[in-house]
């Protein structure tokens, strides 16, 4: 069992604010206003539409009836600093919609009359690259939130691409955390 007396403590921050106090800071350095560059953004957008009988959900019978409508915005920003790294920062934002018939079928709990639902799903991300190695880590936050379900996320990233730019190698991990509905309502 580690035991650390008062006096232990009490030298060891004296010797800390000793050393704290030899440092000079250099009055002519001023500070400069780092901007972000907005790299792009995007919006994506879908739609799905089915309609059929003999639904395997209902033992052949019924309506096949399923529409989806999808929509995600992105974006992208840079910052350079000037000393051979680049800091990547980004995030998108998704809502889906659908209606199906078989949905009332397969939920134990019923969502609406409709048979629909909406889900959000946010996440951001951020990276390092080193310009003269061509080296690139990063991680992501992510979250979905449907009316039964909520899920968090992260992960991390390695890339190296090759001197002439020709070439990529990427690793990712990712892993995702479930919270059943009576957790989150």
């Amino acid at each position: 069992m580690l035991r650390i007396t008062l006096n232990s403590l009490f030298i060891l921050l004296f010797s800390l604010q000793m050393f704290s106090q030899t440092f000079k800071l250099d009055s002519t350095q001023t500070y400069g206003k780092k901007t972000l560059k907005f790299e792009e953004a995007n919006i994506v957008s879908s739609y799905y539409h089915q309609n059929g009988i003999h639904s395997a959900i209902t033992g052949g019978i019924g309506t096949e009836k399923l529409t989806d409508f999808a929509n995600v915005i992105d974006f992208k920003l840079s910052y350079n600093n000037g000393k051979g790294k680049k800091y990547r920062f980004g995030g998108d934002i998704g809502i889906d919609y659908y209606t199906s018939a078989s949905s009332d079928k397969i939920d134990t709990r019923v969502s609406s009359a409709s048979s629909s639902d909406v889900r959000v799903y946010p996440s951001i991300n951020y990276s390092v690259e080193n310009e003269k190695t061509s080296f690139v880590m990063g991680g992501n936050l992510a979250f979905s939130n449907e009316y039964d379900y909520t899920s968090i996320g992260g992960g991390l990233n390695l890339t190296k691409t090759s001197l002439n730019k020709n070439t990529e190698f990427g690793a990712r991990a990712n892993i995702f955390g479930y919270l059943p509905s009576d957790c989150t309502h």
